[in-house]
């Protein structure tokens, strides 16, 4: 395992410590352009072990030849397969929705950590497609077409506030917020 990834400091070491290293690495142009290409990295990465997941699903659900193989263990990730004896039945339908959520999920925090939209509107089309509709309690095929993306809040435009900015209750909270003085602004942020 990449001891990079440890979620625990090493012993002798403290979040105290971590913020000094940071802080001391931050200072040189050389240590800033050392985080963000670790951090493009580790994206990249992430992205690889991700589309190679996504494909192994979709040979999965295709019934491939891949969907037989053993998982290909790296060093960075562990599958734990139970043997088919101690799984429990799933209906597809339900697995098909819990591969959906979890492709979302997925999704928003590749979205999050900055990867590239495109591929991340891709996971979201194809969880879209994954997740059933239903009538009367049968379960049909998939969606061929998926659902519009929800819009983030703040990417939403209300006619409010569009046909009159005055009556927009966001505006009376925004003017109060430049009232305050810079140290109060920036207090809210830490």
């Amino acid at each position: 395992m990449n001891d990079l990834t440890l979620i625990t400091p090493p012993p002798g070491l403290s979040s105290a410590d971590y913020s000094m290293i940071e802080q001391a690495v931050m200072e040189t142009a050389r240590g800033r352009w050392f985080l963000l290409e670790y951090a493009r990295r580790q994206r990249a990465a992430e992205t690889q072990r991700l589309t190679d997941a996504v494909d192994r699903l979709e040979a999965m659900m295709a019934g491939g030849p891949a969907a037989t193989a053993e998982p290909q263990v790296t060093p960075q990730v562990t599958l734990q397969v139970a043997p088919q004896a101690e799984r429990a039945p799933v209906a597809p339908a339900e697995a098909n929705a819990a591969l959906a959520e979890r492709l979302s999920d997925i999704a928003w925090r590749l979205r999050e950590d900055g990867a590239d939209p495109a591929l991340c509107t891709e996971l979201e089309r194809e969880a879209a497609g994954l997740r059933p509709s239903r009538v009367d309690g049968e379960v049909l095929a998939p969606r061929t077409t998926p659902p519009p993306l929800a819009t983030p809040p703040w990417e939403t435009t209300h006619d409010t506030a569009a046909s009159d900015p005055a009556r927009d209750p966001r505006a009376k909270a925004l003017a109060r917020l430049d009232g305050l003085p810079i140290v109060e602004k920036l207090a809210l942020f830490c």
